[in-house]
């Protein structure tokens, strides 16, 4: 804009300029307009797990789903600034027209660590302002309870789009005596304990369903390295605690825990065997998590969908806009 101010026309120039500057202060305004009128959340809960993650617990009029993502907005943190983050649980409450969501926040960035500053500076995090919008996306695999058999592999963080995605796989394929599914594996590689504490009560209760197959594998070190650490807000009491304890790799009933890095391939080719002694027709394979981890996923696929006598199906889920 300098530069072609400097110009002989430079009057025609500004003129140019103002017009999409305009435009884009439009959009600026009706967005968080619509912010501020219909994506306003009630906070209900909020956890700080371990130095990495921050878990919020709100209550939103969104018309979210399982595998969905919502942009939201934190004026404490800033006041024009929004971050997009995928729903790891959904709960619906169909009497009051509302949801409750649950997202998990990495610590990465200033605008997350303004965000959990604001929420442990706050004397009543409940008071807090946020809004919400969306819901946007959807997983890219077609409607996961018309497979005989889904395979769900999450690398870290990555597992939120795929653990909302489950549990209603899970409880809509049981009230759907039509539905053909007959198997649902979850492979979760991570590597902070705390992260899988915090989901522990979840995956007990998914692995309850006896086609659920869950397998946990911590690369964060051996059972000396493991560390959990937690922040906990109790928002009705107001009170801080905080717990420290060297802890072993965890026993989730129902739940496979195994300390070091997963053969891919092999707990790949292992839901496949399972898969064809059922006598399923078809398997989908759906993954989120880092590049070279959905890469790794997405070679065994490739390399094994040619020849096989089940259909394999590769969907990979990103968090790129």
């Amino acid at each position: 804009m300098v530069f072609g101010a400097l110009h002989e026309k430079w009057e025609q120039m500004l003129l140019l300029c103002l017009i999409p500057l305009v435009l884009y202060a439009f959009d600026v305004i009706f967005r968080f307009s619509l912010y501020i009128l219909y994506g306003r959340c009630e906070i209900l809960s909020w956890k700080r797990i371990s130095d990495n993650y921050l878990k919020v617990e709100f209550r939103t009029r969104l018309g979210v789903r399982p595998g969905q993502f919502v942009f939201l907005w934190v004026p404490a943190a800033a006041r024009l600034q929004t971050h997009p983050f995928s729903l790891s649980s959904v709960r619906y409450n169909h009497a009051m027209g509302d949801a409750t969501c649950t997202v998990h926040m990495k610590m990465e960035g200033r605008w997350a660590r303004r965000v959990m500053e604001a929420f442990e500076s706050s004397l009543n995090p409940r008071t807090l302002r946020i809004h919400a919008s969306g819901p946007y996306g959807q997983l890219s695999a077609p409607p996961l309870d018309t497979y005989p058999c889904v395979v769900l592999v999450g690398g870290g963080i990555g597992i939120t789009p795929l653990l909302a995605s489950v549990n209603a796989l899970s409880a809509s394929s049981l009230a759907d005596q039509h539905s053909p599914l007959e198997q649902i594996v979850l492979l979760w590689t991570l590597r902070d304990v705390a992260l899988l504490l915090d989901q522990s009560e979840m995956l007990q209760e998914l692995a309850r369903d006896d086609r659920v197959r869950a397998c946990v594998f911590l690369t964060g070190g051996g059972d000396a390295e493991v560390v959990a650490a937690a922040v906990e807000e109790d928002l009705e009491g107001g009170q801080r605690f905080r717990s420290l304890a060297a802890t072993p790799v965890p026993d989730i009933p129902g739940v496979e825990v195994v300390s070091g890095r997963p053969d891919l391939s092999s707990e790949l080719s292992r839901s496949y065997a399972d898969c064809e002694a059922i006598g399923g027709s078809s398997m989908a394979v759906v993954t989120c998590g880092p590049a070279p981890f959905m890469q790794e996923v997405g070679a065994w696929s490739c390399k094994n969908s040619c020849a096989a006598r089940v259909s394999i199906e590769f969907h990979q889920e990103t968090f790129e806009l």
